[in-house]
């Protein structure tokens, strides 16, 4: 189970430093004030685009990789989880002589490349700044980047430790599970704008917490779902065209994800330009107008909940043409093990 797990414990991690805190590093604490946030919606977005164009690429080197020893795709996994560590670790290493330079920047940051969202910009702003000055309360501001954190960590290990139970709770039906996953999520998100345009979600902490809480949790729970049916996908495939295309397929999921990545990554850039965001690089002022930051603020809100809440109902209605079926599903094991008995014995 940790060897299945780790590289995606790996990405979860990574993610966390990447969304929560890097972008966040790089348009206040890394020197490069309005250019930080022109950086992420220009050439991050390209780099998403270029890395999604990509992925294809990869999924038919590693399809058409030669079995070995190790296996077919644990040679790839190992690399992966390599290059992402040294990648977050250089990500957070900008030079200063690097951060003067503009196109070395730009370098710099496609090489070791990232993505983000935006909930550190919400916590910091709504909980931690006094707007009508800018001034920040950096030590509010860590205890509550502890929190977030937390809020996106914690869960996720909850969710995968209680996925199998409540699996058995939709009688091992992975399918109807990822829906309710979905459901939980969504509404989290839903639950996290209504709070928003009500004007509670700026006077209490604790419900922005709780609703990341509700959205992490759903998507630690899905882990167990989400990874059963990708694996069935995988199969579907070979027992469609009777070719393994596992890697492939892996590589389409990630595109999906990409895609919504570079959604977000686009929605909250051009927020950040569109208000002239500027921070004091080394008091943490907020050195902008200031008479745009609640503007941002709900903005912000709309791509951390309101956004996802629709996805997860597009989710849900597309997931309603899921061609498994307990009989086809009978039929698909049925195909791969004669499949895999005629390998063996050739």
């Amino acid at each position: 189970m940790f060897g299945v797990t780790a590289l995606s414990t790996n990405n979860g991690l990574a993610a966390i430093f990447m969304s929560t805190m890097f972008m966040t590093f790089m348009t206040d604490y890394a020197g490069l004030g309005a250019w930080g946030a022109t950086l992420a919606t220009g050439v991050l977005l390209a780099a998403q685009i270029i890395d999604t164009v990509d992925n294809p690429i990869q999924g038919f080197i590693m399809d058409r990789g030669k079995v070995k020893k190790s296996g077919k795709y644990k040679p790839f996994f190992l690399l992966s989880i390599i290059m992402t560590t040294i990648g977050v670790a250089m990500l957070y290493a900008l030079p200063d002589a690097v951060a003067k330079a503009p196109a070395l920047v730009v370098v710099w940051v496609i090489f070791f490349y990232f993505l983000f969202a935006a909930p550190m910009y919400y916590v910091k702003w709504a909980y931690c700044a006094d707007l009508t000055t800018g001034a920040l309360n950096t030590t509010l501001l860590g205890t509550l980047s502890l929190i977030v954190s937390l809020m996106m960590l914690l869960p996720l290990i909850l969710g995968t430790l209680i996925a199998t139970p409540v699996l058995k709770a939709f009688k091992g039906n992975f399918a109807k599970m990822h829906v309710f996953d979905l459901i939980l999520q969504g509404g989290g998100g839903l639950f996290m704008f209504i709070l928003q345009i009500t004007g509670l979600l700026g006077k209490n902490p604790a419900l922005f917490f709780i609703a990341m809480f509700i959205m992490a949790l759903a998507i630690g729970i899905d882990f167990v779902p989400g990874f059963s049916i990708s694996m069935e996908v995988m199969d579907y495939t070979i027992y469609k065209t009777g070719k393994d295309r596992s890697a492939l397929t892996g590589v389409l999921e990630k595109f999906l994800e990409k895609a919504q990545s570079a959604v977000s990554a686009a929605l909250v850039g051009s927020i950040l330009i569109a208000i002239g965001y500027e921070v004091d690089s080394v008091t943490g002022d907020y050195v902008g107008e200031l008479s745009k930051m609640p503007t941002m603020l709900t903005w912000m809100i709309v791509v951390i909940g309101l956004l996802p809440a629709i996805i997860a109902v597009i989710g849900i209605l597309i997931f309603r043409k899921y061609p498994i079926d307990t009989e086809e599903r009978a039929k698909i094991h049925e195909y791969i093990a004669e499949h895999q008995t005629k390998k063996e014995t050739e």
